[in-house]
């Protein structure tokens, strides 16, 4: 027998507890029941919790997911969840599923202007729910998956607020215009659905709801990188007199500077530990996230404010315009450089830590030649293969490129050994790197001011 209260052991007939005085004592069977139903009752109820989790979390993933971009979200190709590089697998047989003009609505002379090379279209960003958003010159639109216009938003700054000569001021105080359109650059998509544009012109960072309702807007120019807690970092030109001062902003997601450290470079990667990296002249730069210089080292090469600058697992790829590819490790040291013969303009992270990158050779001639590359993790190069300047990764290693030739309108899908697996000719040239939607469906932006929807053939 064994007591109620205690759990001591007690002779058979013992009316007392010796350890505590208990009066009330139960068999061991009686006692041994209780505690073994107890033990399946919590082993079942653990059991129905999992299934229940498990459950709401195949069905709602985009809440469990870890806090930084929803399952399916592009966010451009910069930052930790993208450097060109989708873990979404594109279509086998391509099929164009929608088309819209961008251009339609603007100025006749917008669509010229795209077509000589004048920056006004943003690369395409998707949000969660298949929305993709867009900039030609200064309208943002958001498109629906199925093609049509959910809403759009015209930027303009007031006169004073411009980023102009006094000359160029003073003509446009005696015009008497009061606004002028400033156009959209870059778009980046927050966790929670948030776009956040920079504006060529009046160096502004604007956010706006999903619904295209304005958050907030602040001056602090190009947004490069968002990090897994939405903060914006930013470059900021602060102009006194003659004289200029440049930071490194970070941006809170309502809109309040967290920081500045007064540093000349476009903060353009990031990687999962939260080290921001930017280069510019000949120096690459680590920053932690509350605004720190972590470090810095010098290069052989050139950099540019923004040169391409890609993060993998263990290493940092910096492009340069003399030096071809460098590698660099996590504390700044030089693990490898690759001469390629020209400059790099883009690169990718590929499976396996594949990095990819379009070269251009001969650049100020008439016969320019550009070039994709694949170059193994150790800095050996794989292949190299005449392409063009573009450059997009989807889930299953396929490569997505534009054609060196502007009168080409062919979008190529190239296997990682670099042969064609297909082209699809589109309404005019690749302008920016495609973007990979959730379910599967490129977005191409072409220099005709058109945006494509590539999808699977039926």
């Amino acid at each position: 027998m064994f007591c109620r209260e205690c759990g001591a052991e007690l002779a058979d007939g013992t009316k007392h507890c010796d350890r505590c005085g208990a009066a009330s004592v139960v068999p061991q069977q009686d006692c041994q029941r209780p505690a073994r139903a107890k033990w399946r009752r919590f082993i079942l109820t653990g059991m129905l919790l999992l299934v229940l989790v498990g459950a709401a979390a195949f069905l709602f993933p985009t809440f469990f997911a870890k806090k930084g971009l929803a399952a399916g979200t592009w966010s451009n190709r910069r930052g930790p969840y993208s450097a060109g590089q989708s873990p979404i697998k594109g279509p086998d047989r391509p099929a164009i599923k929608w088309t819209f003009d961008l251009c339609s609505g603007l100025p006749s002379e917008v669509r010229g202007m795209i077509k000589s090379g004048q920056r006004c279209l943003s690369s395409p960003v998707i949000g969660a729910n298949g929305t993709i958003f867009a900039g030609c010159y200064n309208r943002l639109r958001a498109v629906s998956p199925s093609g049509r216009e959910s809403w759009h938003r015209d930027m303009t700054a007031p006169i004073a607020e411009l980023d102009l000569s006094p000359p160029e001021m003073e003509f446009l105080r005696q015009s008497g215009e009061k606004h002028r359109p400033v156009v959209v650059l870059d778009a980046r998509i927050s966790s929670d659905g948030t776009i956040l544009i920079s504006t060529q012109g009046d160096n502004r960072l604007s956010a706006f709801m999903p619904n295209g309702n304005v958050k907030w807007q602040t001056k602090v120019g190009s947004v490069g990188v968002l990090d897994n807690h939405d903060t914006a970092y930013t470059s900021l030109v602060e102009k006194t007199g003659d004289s200029e001062s440049r930071f490194i902003c970070a941006i809170a997601p309502d809109g309040k500077t967290k920081w500045r450290l007064k540093l000349d470079a476009l903060p353009n990667a990031i990687d999962r530990d939260g080290t921001i990296y930017a280069c510019n002249g000949n120096d690459i730069y680590a920053i932690t996230l509350d605004g720190r210089l972590r470090w810095h080292t010098p290069t052989d090469g050139i950099l540019q404010n923004g040169s391409p600058l890609t993060v993998g697992d263990n290493c940092i790829i910096v492009a340069s315009v003399n030096e071809g590819l460098s590698a660099y490790s996590k504390d700044g040291s030089r693990l490898w450089n690759l001469h390629l013969g020209g400059y790099v303009i883009m690169t990718a992270l590929g499976q396996n830590g594949t990095i990819y990158a379009s070269e251009v050779e001969e650049p100020t001639q008439p016969n320019e030649k550009v070039y994709l590359c694949s170059i193994s993790p150790a800095g050996k190069l794989n292949w190299k293969v005449k392409s063009g300047r573009l450059l997009t990764v989807d889930g299953e290693g396929t490569l997505y490129v534009n054609a060196d030739d502007s009168n080409d309108h062919n979008l190529y899908a190239l296997t990682s050994a670099g042969t064609t697996k297909w082209k699809i000719e589109l309404g005019g040239h690749l302008a920016r790197a495609p973007a990979i939607g959730n379910d599967g469906t490129l977005y191409v932006l072409c220099d005709n001011g058109c945006l494509y929807a590539l999808g699977e053939a039926k």
